[in-house]
């Protein structure tokens, strides 16, 4: 892994820009950490390039969860995150990390917000207010355990205590866009009688799905 760490001061904003590229190994961790963590809790700004980082580390993710959780508590300025590529953006949506971590599409953008809307050169984008504590979008299987609690009269805490799960874990994959294991969703697939795969399939999907699997069975 390749780590640059620059310290910037603008006529707007001082912030710690830092540069991750390559493949952040375990044993690139610390380095890692160090770089942006305590930073973050001395109450400074810091925002972080991904655009060249091809592969995270389980143990790299937690010190973005670390980042996260600091930058949120006083006297932390914000931590901000840019330029993930798609592939790393797809298992931080599986952990639930994007809803924790300030994450923008570019390096730009994330500069632009950082120095305000007022600020000499930066532009903000029409209709893109942010909200950190805003309901995170339904899932795939989200939605599709809501749309199916809705089709067979369930509420919640019933599907819960069918499946075997506790309430909140219901609440959070429905309403919160929360990640889900294996193991919970097959027990949500038993207990709305569906099979799992429906559980990521859209609503269009799923009643081809059923006519398939009827007609695979002779069913008119």
């Amino acid at each position: 892994m390749q780590l640059k760490v620059q310290h910037v001061r603008t006529a707007a904003v001082d912030y710690r820009l830092v540069e991750i590229a390559g493949r952040m190994h375990y044993d690139d961790v610390p380095r890692f950490r160090q770089a942006i963590v305590p930073w973050l809790r001395a109450g400074h700004n810091t925002v972080l390039d991904c655009t060249k980082l091809v592969f995270v580390c389980a143990a790299g993710t937690r010190v973005l969860l670390d980042a996260a959780a600091a930058a949120v508590k006083p006297p932390a300025a914000g931590c901000r995150a840019a330029g993930f590529q798609p592939h790393i953006l797809a298992d931080m949506q599986a952990t639930g990390l994007h809803r924790l971590l300030d994450i923008r599409p570019t390096l730009q953008e994330a500069l632009a917000d950082l120095a305000g809307p007022d600020a000499p050169g930066t532009r903000q984008r029409p209709g893109m207010p942010i909200d950190r504590f805003a309901p995170a979008p339904p899932t795939r299987w989200g939605a599709a355990v809501r749309d199916l609690m809705r089709e067979r009269g369930m509420t919640q805490k019933e599907l819960a205590a069918a499946a075997d799960v506790r309430p909140n874990t219901v609440t959070d994959i429905v309403h919160h866009g929360k990640p889900a294991t294996t193991t919970t969703l097959f027990k949500l697939a038993a207990a709305l009688d569906v099979d799992v795969a429906e559980l990521m399939m859209t609503p269009g999907q799923r009643a081809d799905w059923r006519e398939r699997q009827q007609d695979g069975l002779g069913v008119s």
